[in-house]
Formats: C-alpha cells, sequence, structure tokens
C-alpha cells in the first residue's frame, strides 16, 4: 500500500515518511487510532461547559437538586380530580381502599397507588305503563277541570 512505503517512488527524497497521516520521524502521530483518550480532560471539558450554562447555586449540588425536584415532581403527580359524572376508585397495589366523590384529591403517585375514574351508576325510576297510564290521565283530568273553570 503506498502508505506502507516510506520512500518514494519518483525518487524524490524530501518527503516526509509516514503515509497520508503524517508520522513524525521521532514516532508521534496525528492519527487518532494511536492516541489514548484523555478522560479527565472529557470530563473537566463537560464540568466547565455545565457550569457555563447553570446558575451559581446549582454548581456544587446540582444531583441533589435534581433529585429533590425529581422526587417533587412525582409527588405532585398524586393530584387528581373527580367530575361531577364519575366516582374516584383508589387501588393500592390493586386493592381497593376508598371511593372518593366528586372534586380534587390526593392519592400516592403511581407504583404505589392508582386511580380509577368511571363513571358513576344513574339511577332512574322506571315506571310501568299502568302507572304511566294513571299519570296521563290524571294530567288530562287537571287540564280539563282547568279549562271548565
Amino acid at each position: 500500500m503506498p502508505w506502507n512505503n516510506q520512500g518514494n517512488n519518483q525518487g524524490n527524497d524530501n518527503q516526509k515518511p509516514g503515509g497520508p497521516w503524517g508520522n513524525s520521524p521521532n514516532g508521534s502521530s496525528r492519527d487518532p487510532r494511536n492516541q489514548k483518550p484523555d478522560f479527565d480532560d472529557f470530563f473537566r471539558k463537560g464540568r466547565d461547559n455545565f457550569n457555563r450554562y447553570t446558575p451559581s447555586f446549582f454548581r456544587g449540588n446540582a444531583i441533589i437538586v435534581l433529585l429533590v425536584l425529581a422526587f417533587l415532581g412525582w409527588l405532585a403527580s398524586g393530584f387528581y380530580r373527580v367530575n361531577t359524572q364519575q366516582e374516584g376508585v383508589v387501588l393500592r397495589f390493586g386493592e381497593w381502599i376508598e371511593t372518593t366523590p366528586p372534586g380534587l384529591h390526593y392519592h400516592w403517585p403511581y407504583p404505589i397507588e392508582t386511580v380509577l375514574t368511571p363513571k358513576s351508576p344513574v339511577i332512574t325510576e322506571l315506571m310501568s305503563v299502568s302507572e304511566a297510564s294513571a299519570m296521563v290521565a290524571l294530567a288530562t283530568a287537571v287540564i280539563c277541570h282547568l279549562k271548565v273553570k
């Protein structure tokens, strides 16, 4: 291969040896495959970039502040609303705990408790045909009685 050839086939010996990456005669190389990664420098640059874009109170305890914010967000996810046509069914680890009326309520967030909000059953009273016909007859009699007067 041409880069393995340290000499020049054209007789011009003024070229630097080492092929396309330009190895110097003392053995150092600009080849990125021959360089070892500098992890300290990598993390130092990352920390400097983080510090440049964050407020000063985050710098020392950034992990702790982020964990506290995540915990508070998790706790805030426990609020739930039950509409007027619904009931709230609170389940703790899948077992029924309580049924809540309409309104704003709180429960332990997801892995501990969950809330189902099914529509509440609407109880309607059905009249039999005979009761309905009696009601119609009574209403008709009242209307007729009012017209006669």
